[in-house]
């Protein structure tokens, strides 16, 4: 009986996971489709109330990580924004395993060569939670959710942020302002915990998809439900391959998550119903 709940249980599980990367392949497929049809970023293109994906180089007017303290490699460069991971690990031989997530956004513009366009990121940063790096505290850090866990197994932090590699990792203990209490905390645990942050420092070539507004006769490029944002460091193209990419992973593991699920049920649960 305690076999057939186990795998009762796993194909609940299963089910579960082929929903979750389902719906995830579903938001990418339409970011992407949005990204491909988002029309040109000359002036003449970008017209109120229509999507557009704008190349151009960054121009910070106030960094992300500017109140960051100094003594990491996180403030060695102003940054636009910061993508940052949190991993842990307990002894050497295990793998890392990503226990949190966030990005953290400047005030910044791109520099086209034909004028300058405001990049507003409220809508992006709120898709990735509201937790900043000086703001984790011990429970972010316990355990990974199950959001985080399926998310990590497609090898991707962000459904909207692509950047080339994550460059700078540093150690979380040594980074957080912790509460004496909470680093005794961590202290005890006996895990390893690591941050890892990809940036987009001042000056690099940035992509940006999203919605144009104009206002007072500047031009602002935002996101929204109904036009995502997706911001890239590497070029359209690698955006859309970015995209393609995860649409495929994703299908992937939905396609096998429901196999899971039904080789659970049909193998050791429905023999062991009643009829």
């Amino acid at each position: 009986m305690e076999d057939v709940v186990l795998a009762l249980l796993f194909s609940i599980g299963s089910l579960l996971a082929f929903v979750w990367f389902g719906y995830r392949g579903a938001i990418v497929y339409r970011l992407y489709r949005s990204v491909s049809n988002g029309g040109g970023s000359d002036r003449s293109d970008l017209v109120d109330g229509r999507k557009a994906t704008v190349e151009g180089d960054i121009v910070i007017e106030q960094a992300a990580n500017e109140t960051y303290p100094g003594e990491t490699t996180l403030e060695s460069v102003p940054a636009a924004l910061l993508l940052w991971r949190v991993r842990k690990r307990k002894n050497r031989s295990d793998g890392w395993d990503m226990v949190e997530s966030g990005l953290e956004s400047g005030v910044f513009k791109l520099d086209t060569g034909g004028g300058q366009i405001r990049v507003d990121t409220d809508w992006l940063v709120k898709q990735h939670g509201d937790t900043g790096i000086d703001s984790l505290t011990p429970s972010d850090l316990k355990s990974e959710s199950f959001r985080d866990s399926l998310a990590a197994k497609t090898g991707v932090v962000s459904r909207y942020v692509y950047f080339d590699r994550f460059r700078d990792t540093v150690d979380a203990m040594k980074t957080v302002s912790w509460p004496p209490n909470s680093y005794q905390h961590l202290e005890r645990s006996r895990q390893n915990y690591r941050i890892e942050v990809a940036m987009a420092p001042e000056a690099k070539s940035l992509t940006v998809h999203g919605q144009v507004a104009i206002e007072q006769g500047e031009v602002v490029l935002s996101g929204s439900d109904s036009v995502p944002m997706a911001i890239a460091d590497t070029g359209i193209e690698s955006l859309e391959s970015n995209l393609r990419a995860q649409m495929t992973t994703s299908g992937v593991y939905a396609f096998g998550s429901l196999i899971a699920s039904a080789a659970f049920f049909y193998v050791w649960v429905l023999p062991e119903l009643p009829l």
